[in-house]
């Protein structure tokens, strides 16, 4: 771009390079800077298509551009040389906050490949139909190495999907997808599980990564919006995974810590991201269920650990589901890959339908993800949805109470990762895990607090 000598006297600076540097949504002088460079070096185009229109900021700095979207707190605007930037509505013009309010915006852009057109419902070379777990598929570099492969219903070759990559501790087979697939069909998300990656088994590292190539190879899958998945040992091999390619963004943990095992390292927790987003998934009485909450501790408040009722189990579908959404809605959330708008506001829009249908059989996930949604940036009217979810239910506060003593509980006796320490009975603990239960009765974490009292493996169904 030119430089412009108009832009020292607009911003009072020597250099407009300078003078624009950092984000040009965050505060007024750099937003006018922005709009004024885009302007001045694009006002001689002549061009005046209908879509077309000028925009001023507050500040009295023009840019000729069109509308992409606007959620009622930004606007997207792309210029003719197709470059987008986003503009608070409260740094644009009266006019233009008025014009934007009196007519319906567009909508977001789609993910990158979606304008393709639809209705190939296959991928030339690989046998896999949407609905139907596929049979193990061989790896193209090396068929030694084989997965098997879960396409939506709605999949279609004409985008690009999330992909959910799973390890599991006996090895992946039909039935490790099958657990899945609620999850994958809420989404929209593609579901890949390694056949030989496995407990005890020397190259479950070769055989998972092999299965990761060839999908990113074969399959059209948003590389940067993959999750790493799996239970027990497979959930370690999720860890690694998500240490080993730098696309994979999250991890849904079931039954164990962040501890891997390497051929040729002792046991070690597992080098992630500070931006991965994690949720656990752990029994009240698993064997594991220190290293998780001492794994926990080490990620931070962004982590969710979710506790069910059972031993070194999987958790159940319903549970992957609402764990799955939480780590892919915080990928998106925090993700800046360009071209994500479409999936954040589906996301939304999918995640306060379904909240909105757990309000009386599990209010603490309502009001969850009512809280969630609230700030999340994917639709204004789910965002206002959210918000009279979160008022309509009644008892929230006392969840969100008896949510914060269960995992005060849990850190209190569990952070030290001692799995020593579980194998017999605490009298001390299980006195301090009925006395807890007590202050938040009639809760769903009420009856999970007085499980967590008991030694490992305790855990016995009605």
């Amino acid at each position: 771009m030119r430089k412009v000598t108009g832009i020292q006297a607009i911003q009072g600076r020597r250099d407009p390079q300078e003078a624009c540097t950092g984000p040009w949504s965050i505060g007024g002088r750099r937003f006018a800077c922005a709009l004024a460079l885009l302007f001045l070096a694009e006002a001689s185009s002549g061009q005046t298509e209908d879509e077309w229109r000028s925009w001023k900021s507050t500040t009295g700095t023009s840019i000729e551009a069109k509308l992409v979207a606007s959620d009622g707190k930004q606007a997207t605007l792309e210029k003719r040389d197709g470059k987008q930037i986003k503009v608070p509505l409260s740094q644009l013009s009266a006019a233009d906050q008025t014009f934007l309010a009196a007519r319906k915006p567009p909508a977001e852009p789609r993910p990158k490949g979606d304008d393709k057109p639809k209705g190939e419902t296959t991928i030339k070379g690989v046998p896999a139909q949407p609905g139907t777990v596929s049979g193990k598929i061989s790896c193209e570099a090396d068929p030694k190495w084989s997965y098997w492969l879960y396409l939506p219903k709605d999949f279609h070759a004409g985008r690009s999907w999330p992909v959910c990559f799973i390890m599991d501790a006996g090895g992946g087979s039909e039935g490790t997808l099958a657990r899945y697939q609620p999850a994958a069909e809420h989404l929209g998300m593609i579901l890949a599980a390694s056949t030989e990656s496995k407990n005890d088994f020397a190259d479950s590292d070769l055989a998972m990564m092999a299965m990761l190539k060839d999908v990113y190879a074969r399959v059209p899958v948003l590389e940067k919006v993959a999750i790493a998945s799996g239970m027990s040992g497979g959930s370690r091999m999720a860890y690694l995974m998500a240490e080993m390619d730098r696309n994979v963004s999250g991890v849904l943990a079931c039954a164990s810590g962040a501890g891997v095992y390497l051929k040729e390292q002792a046991f070690r927790p597992a080098k992630l991201r500070s931006d991965t987003a994690i949720c656990s998934l752990i029994g009240t009485n698993d064997f594991n269920r220190r290293e998780a909450v001492k794994s926990h501790k080490g990620f931070g408040k962004g982590a969710r650990l979710i506790w069910f009722a059972g031993n070194h189990d999987w958790a159940g579908p319903d549970l992957i589901q609402d764990g799955l959404a939480e780590v892919y809605g915080r990928i998106l959330e925090r993700s800046k890959a360009r071209g994500l708008d479409s999936l954040r506001a589906d996301f939304s829009r999918k995640q306060i339908e379904w909240a909105k249908t757990q309000v009386t059989s599990a209010p603490w996930l309502a009001y969850h993800w009512g809280e969630f949604l609230v700030k999340f940036p994917g639709d204004a009217a789910v965002q206002r949805d959210a918000a009279a979810l979160v008022a309509s239910v009644a008892n929230g506060p006392a969840l969100v109470k008896a949510e914060k003593e269960l995992q005060e509980f849990a850190g209190k006796y569990f952070a030290d990762g001692d799995t020593k320490a579980d194998e017999a009975a605490d009298p001390s603990r299980v006195k301090a895990a009925e006395k807890v239960a007590a202050q938040v009765d009639g809760s769903p974490q009420a009856a999970l607090i007085k499980l967590m009292g008991q030694p490992v493996n305790s855990y016995r169904p009605n």
